[in-house]
């Protein structure tokens, strides 16, 4: 008797632990909780259950939502009915001994998300009514998301409204720009951070390489989660003159490659003209972007007599406050034998030059040749100089 009943505590003791580990589980995904979200993002929950039931029902898994965190689940509605995305997936078990992993994931972004899908979610597996809960709050940025570039100085502000009771301690605020560009970086001294938390970055005598995306990010403690808002400083074209060229000189063959030296935020688009007329692309034209200029490259290949003229790179602005800025440059196309024919000019005179002189020798030679054989020409003539010398010494 003591060795059954012995028997059995150890059987239990066993079986305790293994229905514990089998038991059914249930997450909801990203472990952040309360989940910051920023209007106009993008909110994205995964409810996942696993399971070691044969043949688990997969719609038994749903997600509702609680506009009042403080009421009662009964009232939560299901997100399917919000205007959420849903996608809903099962991974079986390879043997009844593994688990069955039922995965429902929900997102909502872009206007859709708005202020109001602030609340309490839950991830529910209704046939044993196992629930799991996460907090969300979605707030705003109220401050505009472009300033227009101002020479003097520009203000970029990034204020925050939240659905829920946030203080100061519950977040820090900082700028960047680019993404990861440090403010001191591209700034230097030329900025000062003003307002509460930092909320407002004052640009002193902006330069146009100021202009871009600039990026204030939200840290919330103790979570550390952060969520990044853009203030766009923008601006319109502008082409460096100086960068460009006023008249270029190429040979026929030669491959032509003209950069439209432009700045500016939204980046440009630069559309080509030789003589007024648009330039596409073709089997020797090809067109591509330069940097984060769309188009702004003009290559053409094998130049012609034809590809001579007047061209101009125009820079326009998808802002519709903007207007276009161009600079221009004259391509001039030379024959390839161009440098050649000088050349042979020079040949020319030379030899030339060379018959005249050879023609003269060869008639002077002739008629000293005919003289010395005239018969009035001298034999042998005698130096009287010589003779008067000769005298001379024979009289003294």
């Amino acid at each position: 008797m003591w060795f059954s009943l012995l028997s059995c505590c150890v059987l239990a003791c066993i079986a305790l632990p293994t229905n514990a580990v089998d038991e059914p589980k249930i997450e909801i995904l990203p472990n952040t909780d309360p989940l910051k979200v920023l209007e106009g993002g993008k909110l994205e929950i995964t409810c996942r259950y696993s399971t070691k039931a044969e043949k688990p029902n997969p719609n038994s898994l749903i997600i509702k939502r609680l506009g009042d965190r403080q009421g009662d689940i009964a009232n939560a509605v299901k997100l399917t009915n919000l205007g959420f995305d849903t996608h809903r997936s099962t991974s079986p078990g390879a043997t009844q001994f593994d688990w069955t992993i039922i995965t429902l994931k929900v997102s909502k972004s872009g206007s859709k998300l708005t202020i109001q899908d602030t609340g309490r979610y839950y991830c529910i597996y209704e046939d044993v009514y196992k629930f799991f809960q996460k907090d969300v709050d979605v707030f705003r940025v109220v401050s505009p998301s472009e300033v227009v570039y101002n020479e003097t100085s520009s203000k970029l502000s990034c204020v925050p409204e939240f659905s829920t009771e946030t203080t100061a301690k519950d977040y820090t605020l900082s700028w960047s720009k680019n993404g990861s560009q440090s403010l001191g970086d591209s700034l230097k001294d030329r900025y000062s951070l003003e307002g509460d938390m930092d909320q407002n970055l004052v640009i002193s005598k902006p330069e146009w390489g100021d202009l871009g995306r600039y990026q204030c990010v939200f840290t919330f403690t103790p979570s550390q989660q952060t969520v990044t808002n853009y203030v766009d400083l923008i601006g319109p074209p502008k082409v460096n003159e100086k960068s460009f060229d006023p008249s270029k000189n190429y040979v026929q063959g030669d491959n032509l490659i003209l950069k439209c030296p432009v700045t500016g935020y939204p980046f440009p688009t630069v559309s080509w003209l030789r003589d007024g007329v648009m330039l596409n692309a073709g089997d020797r034209v090809v067109i591509n972007d330069e940097g984060s200029v769309l188009n702004g490259k003009l290559t053409i290949y094998s130049l012609e007599f034809s590809d001579k003229g007047t061209y101009k790179c125009m820079a326009n602005s998808t802002y519709e406050g903007f207007q276009s800025a161009h600079a221009t440059t004259i391509v001039r196309v030379k024959d390839r034998l161009a440098a050649l024919w000088p050349f042979l000019g020079i040949v020319a005179e030379v030899i030339i030059l060379c018959i005249i002189i050879f023609i003269y020798e060869k008639r002077r030679g002739k008629q000293m040749e005919d003289e010395a054989d005239s018969p009035d020409y001298p034999a042998n003539t005698q130096d009287h100089r010589t003779d008067e010398v000769r005298q001379r010494n024979v009289r003294t």
